[in-house]
């Protein structure tokens, strides 16, 4: 019994010695100009990248959250002690409702409501901000201030549409108040809100609700009073109010200003910008030592044709260059072949491939430039860029793989230049 507890001790210290020895991989996207409306979508491309390469054994990939942290604003240290406070404020206003204080109760709810107003992007729901529009309403009734209290009533209702009141808990006269409210809304003209920031790319939630990244055009809202924020890398979470008149249009620009992680933002944006062949080595070194990882994958996503792409660059911590992988198709189904190809990489497989290279481009191009399970081929000898660096190839390619047919074969010819053809 000794020998084999002692065996199984042995064998998971190994085990534990290996998995620590694993390389980390950190994927990084650096898209130049990201496209608002295909932003959900690349955002669950890079997640299916990082499960695939933590499906690939001897290697782990850093999870998104972790990664996102370096870019991302820290949390507000004050709301927390704000919202218990907004919290204490609530209560105390229930309490003096049920004793008949009106008064007295809509002094409190309406502190509570400036508190949570004002911490309302770190809110981790709308509960409790629903709940004092919804009292602050029914006190106001209470006192026959009609129309303040169909103003609150309807607040809650573009808080939670499908809020709905018990007879059972609630005074009948109310709940037939607030019923009249929600048939109003509910038939009224709806318009439309427009927002733009600067910079753009700001992750836009209404009331609580994601509704896209800005500029954006929310059409059919409800009119009345909407809680909106944006949140964006390395900036300050902004938050307004917006009221909309039936039938209105509402725009809105907003100036976003700088947090305490605007400095690494301004980082990433430089390896977008300079593209994944000239990348900085100070700068993939100091986000490769921020991250904590062995590895640094960069992934620049572009969509042409109707077909969705990642150029992927690699760096290894304390090496010299950013290596590129070349460019490969972004389907759910096809997200393998990268995953494979960086996990060639690090496990040291840096073959190169002749001076001729046939791909074989079906339907949609799998991988393109070095994706047949070999790097691009290295730089003339003349010591000029290296012409699988270049930006004006790449671009070629893309245009060429994006537009190609079933049967088409794509063939990449280095003599005396570079010459891409398709082939039907």
């Amino acid at each position: 019994m000794q020998r084999a507890a002692l065996a199984f001790s042995i064998l998971m210290i190994t085990s534990l010695a290996v998995q620590a020895a694993e390389p980390s991989v950190a994927v990084v996207e650096v898209t130049p100009a990201p496209d608002p409306s295909w932003r959900e979508q690349d955002l669950k491309i890079l997640e299916s990248l990082r499960s695939a390469l933590q499906a690939r054994p001897g290697q782990s990939s850093l999870p998104g959250s972790q990664v996102s942290k370096v870019f991302e604003e820290p949390p507000d240290t004050a709301s927390g002690p704000l919202a218990a406070r907004a919290s204490q404020r609530l209560k105390k206003g229930q309490e003096y409702y049920a004793r008949l204080k009106p008064k007295r109760a809509i002094k409190e709810f309406s502190a509570a409501l400036r508190i949570l107003r004002a911490i309302f992007p770190s809110l981790p729901g709308l509960s409790e901000l629903e709940q004092a529009h919804l009292m602050l309403g029914m006190t106001y009734q209470a006192l026959g201030k009609a129309k303040r209290a169909a103003r609150e009533y309807g607040m809650v209702l573009l808080l939670n549409p499908q809020r709905k009141l018990d007879e059972n808990t609630v005074n009948p006269m109310v709940v037939e108040r607030f019923s009249k409210v929600r048939e109003r809304l509910m038939t009224s003209m709806k318009g439309s809100i427009s927002l733009i920031s600067k910079p753009a790319g700001a992750r836009v939630l209404m009331n609580g609700r994601a509704v896209g990244y800005s500029p954006v055009t929310i059409p059919g809202v409800y009119p009345g009073e909407h809680y909106f924020s944006m949140v964006l890398d390395g900036y300050k979470t902004w938050f307004g109010v917006l009221r909309l008149k039936p039938g209105g249009l509402q725009k809105r620009e907003v100036f976003l200003q700088d947090g305490q992680r605007i400095s690494w933002v301004h980082l990433r944006n430089r390896m977008a910008q300079a593209g994944i062949g000239k990348t900085r080595i100070d700068d993939a070194s100091k986000l490769t030592g921020e991250l904590k990882t062995d590895w640094l994958l960069l992934v620049s996503i572009s969509h042409l044709g109707g077909s969705t792409m990642m150029e992927l660059g690699i760096y290894e911590s304390g090496s010299a260059e950013v290596s590129p992988l070349g460019i490969f198709a972004a389907d759910a189904g096809k997200l393998g072949i990268a995953a494979d190809r960086v996990a060639r990489w690090i496990g040291g497989d840096r073959t190169v491939p002749e001076e001729k290279t046939f791909v074989r481009v079906i339907k949609h191009p799998d991988i393109i430039g070095g994706g047949t399970g070999h790097p691009p081929p290295p730089p003339p000898p003349n010591g000029s860029t290296a012409w699988y660096k270049s930006w004006w190839f790449w671009t070629t390619v893309g245009v060429v793989a994006a537009g190609a047919t079933a049967g088409t074969i794509l063939l990449l010819q280095r003599d005396s230049g570079i010459q891409v053809q398709a082939y039907r």
